[in-house]
């Protein structure tokens, strides 16, 4: 999933984990945004998927995200964190470093459940899944785990399309 909705504030690379902080220089979740992630995870509720674990970047419209779909307290994973921060910790190879880490993850079948991954668009050459480079905010791209470091997209679902599953 991407982040819900962020066009409160823009994000201001400065020295250090910038990526980490909130507020000020950092674009955050806007009420459109929280609103977003709230009504997915009721929808997944009464849905009935199954989500075991929710991972999310370590930027704060991810994490908020992460945190108010409601399943529990999201684990960050440096492998979900957008491309500047990528850029920033390794210039040279950060972007083939970010999408064969989301690779890992996709490509990885959980113990049980769903996992939900929380982070943003890969919208750079050679993303870990074209779809990647697409998502709107609150958008979500499903896939499947089939082995052998493989995953297949099985469908993506706005969050205006939430609404109208399982009527």
């Amino acid at each position: 999933m991407r982040h819900g909705n962020a066009d409160v504030g823009r994000d201001v690379p400065d020295p250090g984990e910038w990526w980490k902080k909130c507020g000020e220089g950092h674009r955050m979740l806007s009420e459109r945004g929280r609103a977003q992630a709230v009504q997915i995870g009721q929808a997944i509720r009464r849905l009935g998927i199954p989500i075991s674990e929710v991972r999310s970047s370590e930027y704060c419209r991810a994490v908020e995200t992460a945190r108010l779909l409601g399943f529990g307290e999201p684990k960050t994973d440096v492998r979900l964190n957008g491309w500047p921060a990528w850029k920033a910790v390794d210039p040279e190879h950060g972007l083939e470093r970010l999408a064969e880490g989301a690779r890992v993850l996709l490509a990885t079948r959980p113990a049980r459940g769903n996992v939900m991954l929380v982070s943003h668009k890969q919208d750079f050459p050679h993303p870990a899944a074209p779809v990647l480079a697409e998502l709107e905010d609150g958008e979500c791209a499903v896939f499947t785990p089939c082995g052998k470091g493989e995953f297949v997209l099985v469908g993506r679902i706005k969050p205006e399309d939430w609404k109208a599953l399982g009527n």
